[in-house]
């Protein structure tokens, strides 16, 4: 064993094979459907979905850090005519919509409308999975490896020296974080309308002046 534990103190016998996971910053955001003339119809589907999401799913040895992450809240998975947002949670009322602005003798029947008021919130999943007794790492130098963590750092990795930047962004929707055997530190903001944070290990949270 590379390492011994005695009243909560680890002590490292050895060199342990670490290996790290650097994620640069990212960034997702849904798109519209914009549409110009001068009457819009159809009965096929129109797909604007608003649930954006960024998933960071690691279930390897590594450690993990993470830089900045954003959803931006802005408006996004509408359905435009002409510059108007077409309104609404259902077909019926989405073709209303369209109907209001097109010429006479025009009509729209769209069906299975999808538009971000109609879709679930955008979200970020950061994840590690790695759990050292699974089959696949015994006899392995991984099974010995201290349990990987999870770091948000805080940095944007395109503007390190930005102090403004490097936070992990979800207003409109989840932020969760979790690590089934190891810990999560955090020197990031981050700003979600839910956040969830689950670690087999210590839960960190500092910030950078």
């Amino acid at each position: 064993m590379p390492y011994t534990q005695d009243n909560g103190r680890l002590s490292i016998s050895q060199q342990l094979p670490i290996v790290v996971i650097s994620v640069n910053d990212l960034f997702a955001q849904s798109a519209d459907v914009h549409v110009v003339g001068d009457y819009f119809v159809g009965s096929g589907r129109l797909d604007a979905p608003g649930d954006t999401s960024v998933t960071v799913k690691n279930s390897s040895p590594a450690f993990l850090r993470i830089h900045e992450v954003e959803i931006p809240d802005e408006a996004s998975g509408r359905v435009m005519f002409n510059e108007n947002e077409i309104d609404g949670a259902t077909d019926a009322a989405i073709n209303a919509d369209i109907n209001a602005l097109n010429l006479a003798g025009h009509t729209a029947a769209f069906v299975g409308v999808v538009t971000g008021e109609s879709s679930p919130d955008p979200q970020v999943v950061i994840e590690t999975t790695f759990d050292r007794a699974a089959p696949q790492w015994l006899g392995t130098n991984f099974a010995n490896v201290l349990k990987p963590s999870i770091e948000l750092l805080g940095q944007s990795s395109a503007s390190p020296s930005d102090t403004t930047r490097g936070d992990i962004d979800n207003v409109g929707g989840l932020v969760r974080i979790s690590n089934t055997t190891g810990s999560i530190s955090t020197s990031a903001d981050i700003n979600a309308k839910t956040i969830e944070i689950a670690a087999g290990g210590d839960v960190l949270l500092s910030y950078i002046e």
